[in-house]
């Protein structure tokens, strides 16, 4: 719910002559209307939530029949559930574009789970989604994940499978990895980021207008390195704006950065049990050499035990 309707879709073969009728009917279902009962295809409409069950039952021109029962499940409204991968496979590198309603598209509530199958992905970009996590079964690799203005409340999470330290690795070359301009309660922990132009970045570029504060931000459990820019850059560029970030970053590890390990600026951050090293091997500007840099803007932060 609310979708409360599913269309179900049967067929049958005859060995030794033909398909003469089809019939739908309810085994265990009190609510729901079968609005083509006769044909191999049908709508089931009115569902309520709960487990209904219907059959296809089969008959061939000689009068023998065989019966299938299908089960629909409908959950209620706002009941978090998992999916496998939606719109996005792994298809040796190919990209997936999408500027739609990504929830409303491919059904999913703002507190679902999408689970990206184990494989290689190209370039993930996305626009206006809510609420949802992206999770690994088996290894991910991606080359980039960019969220647009009009994503909020969005997590990636590599811990889907045991044994899988980072379940998702990020390893696009000359790509910024992840590139967030999403807003609200967000996420990113138990991911590899390996061989790209920067590691992650949640903020806006210079000129782009700012339209909502970020509230909260965690990054933690990663393993970013072998970068040519900053292991993280984590706020807006445009330090007259009061846009605030309220992000904790922890238990990383940033290593073999080209600038800063981790670079923040315009919020509130509490840093800590970091391991940052070998920072600035090739820094774009002679102030690109800090571990942990904290910028202009910066109210109210701690950082400690890094």
């Amino acid at each position: 719910l609310p979708t409360s309707s599913v269309t179900l879709t049967g067929s049958g073969t005859d060995s030794d002559g033909t398909i003469s009728s089809y019939a739908w009917s309810k085994v265990s279902s009190l609510a729901g209307t079968i609005t083509s009962a006769s044909s191999a295809s049908t709508t089931i409409t009115g569902l309520a939530q709960g487990t209904h069950t219907f059959r296809l039952t089969v008959t061939d021109n000689g009068g023998l029949t065989a019966s299938d029962d299908v089960v629909v499940v409908v959950n209620a409204a706002g009941v978090c559930k998992s999916v496998s991968s939606v719109g996005i496979i792994p298809s040796g590198g190919s990209d997936f574009w999408f500027s739609g309603n990504f929830n409303t598209t491919f059904g999913l509530n703002p507190c679902d789970t999408v689970i990206l199958q184990a494989g290689t992905y190209g370039h993930i970009n996305i626009t206006n989604i809510d609420g949802i996590t992206f999770t690994n079964n088996g290894q991910v690799i991606i080359n980039s994940m960019n969220l647009n203005a009009g994503a909020k409340n969005v997590k990636l999470l590599g811990n889907g499978t045991p044994g899988l330290q980072y379940g998702i690795r990020i390893n696009g070359s000359n790509n910024f990895a992840t590139y967030w301009k999403a807003t609200g309660e967000l996420e990113i922990a138990y991911v590899e980021v390996v061989g790209t132009a920067a590691g992650i970045e949640v903020k806006h570029p210079p000129g782009e207008a700012y339209t909502q504060n970020f509230a909260n931000l965690k990054i933690h459990d990663n393993y970013i390195h072998d970068h040519q820019l900053e292991g993280m850059y984590i706020g807006m560029d445009n330090l007259s704006l009061d846009v605030l970030i309220n992000a904790e970053i922890y238990n990383n590890i940033v290593r073999n950065s080209g600038n800063d390990g981790i670079q923040t600026r315009n919020g509130t951050f509490n840093i800590h049990d970091n391991i940052v090293d070998n920072v600035a091997l090739s820094p774009a500007f002679p102030y690109d050499i800090n571990g942990i840099l904290v910028g202009g803007n910066t109210k109210n932060s701690t950082i400690h035990n890094n």
